[in-house]
């Protein structure tokens, strides 16, 4: 798949892929992103912004999370199944 940036970058309404967690994120905080639902292989997308805020919904659950912490989730393309 395709890298598609990070999770900060995401426009309104598009959905994608997570990739990956930053080595930038302390274990306390990745911790409490995977306790959310932000794991590897999850499809996120982005509901609305709100100053440096983003607002996802991740396995039908609303997250809100800083954009300097989104920075650091990176994600890919969601890849179509095929027929």
């Amino acid at each position: 798949m395709a890298d598609a940036g990070s999770l900060a970058t995401l426009p309104v309404g598009q959905t994608r892929r997570i990739e990956a967690l930053g080595a930038e994120l302390s274990d306390d905080l990745c911790r409490g992103l995977m306790d959310h639902g932000l794991l590897p292989g999850t499809a996120v997308r982005v509901l609305h912004r709100f100053g440096d805020a983003l607002v996802l919904t991740v396995r039908g659950t609303r997250l809100m999370v800083h954009a300097g912490i989104a920075a650091q989730v990176r994600i890919e393309d969601v890849q179509p199944l095929s027929p």
